[in-house]
């Protein structure tokens, strides 16, 4: 079957990671004095996905802060949620895409439905799209924050895209597991072994790799 669908994760395929997981450990330590470490974050991270990005939030509470109890701390944690949320925005703030990015995308949207599928808000990544005159090229943007997890975003792609083929894009292992052929993004080498231990089709280390890849067969 011919492929016609790309969706393309945001946060390290089209723009530069921030490191998050740094954010959110500052503000843990802050409000709930845990030790955890970030690489201990990082490992729990996986076990986040789906739902919201404040169900995701609720779920890291439970997950690494020892004795949450969601009404006794419930004031609490609504402060560092607002703090971590308003560091998130000040950091992606007046980010670039990567420079390849604008060239691959417009080659690509003569051919493919371009999609975005992302963790952060849509209106954050309309301003990058638009910032950089490629917001046109994309059909939908699909944030967790607005429209659940990613499996939800892939359900709403193939609701809008009854019976075509859909590949997707993403740096995550993730995003190697949701049911549809999957291309990994390696801008560290060190990623490529994760993602296709995950399930990868084909791993490319910065966006221009798609164009040599033969699509329709992965």
């Amino acid at each position: 079957m011919k492929v016609l669908v790309l969706i393309f994760d945001f946060d390290g395929v089209i723009i530069p990671t921030k490191g998050l997981i740094g954010v959110a450990l500052k503000y843990f330590k802050k409000y709930f004095n845990i030790q955890v470490t970030e690489e201990g974050i990082a490992k729990g991270v996986s076990s986040l996905s789906g739902g919201t990005f404040a169900e995701a939030y609720q779920k890291a509470l439970r997950l690494f802060v020892p004795g949450y109890d969601e009404e006794r701390d419930k004031e609490k944690a609504e402060r560092c949620y607002q703090e971590i949320n308003e560091e998130r925005a000040a950091i992606y703030k007046g980010t670039e895409v990567f420079p390849e990015v604008v060239d691959v995308l417009q080659r690509l949207s003569k051919n493919f439905h371009l999609i975005i599928s992302s963790g952060l808000e849509r209106t954050y990544i309309e301003e990058v799209l638009t910032k950089n005159g490629i917001i046109n090229l994309f059909e939908a943007i699909y944030s967790v924050v607005e429209d659940g997890g990613k499996e939800r975003h892939i359900q709403m792609v193939r609701e809008s895209y009854p019976g075509k083929k859909i590949l997707i894009i993403g740096d995550a292992t993730l995003e190697m597991q949701l049911g549809v052929p999957a291309i990994g993004m390696a801008r560290n080498s060190s990623q490529e072994q994760p993602l296709r231990m995950a399930g990868a089709k084909a791993v490319i280390n910065s966006l221009n790799g798609i164009l040599d890849l033969d699509l329709d067969s992965l």
